[in-house]
């Protein structure tokens, strides 16, 4: 898990700036900084999709919002959009 994991992970559980700050040796600027960077890639889902991929994040000892980019990364370089939705129309 990076850093910034553990950033976005404490930043989820509540944990105020200062006290993640202290938490990893690192100044609350540096903290926020990270945070807004991450940010900026954030993906919203409703709050029941996270306990489901939870699991899944911490078996590759990432955040679920890490899991996520990684999941959109290998649809989009995989080309597999159109297989994993499933939506097309046979006129399509």
């Amino acid at each position: 898990m990076t850093q910034t994991d553990d950033i976005l992970r404490m930043d989820a559980e509540g944990v105020s700036t200062a006290e993640i700050a202290a938490r990893l040796g690192r100044s609350p600027a540096h903290v926020r900084q990270q945070r807004s960077r991450a940010r900026r890639f954030w993906v919203e889902l409703p709050r029941d999709l996270r306990p489901q991929l939870a699991p899944h994040a911490a078996a590759r000892g990432v955040s679920v919002q890490t899991l996520i980019r990684e999941l959109i990364q290998a649809v989009a370089d995989d080309a597999m959009v159109d297989a994993i939705l499933d939506d097309r129309t046979e006129d399509a």
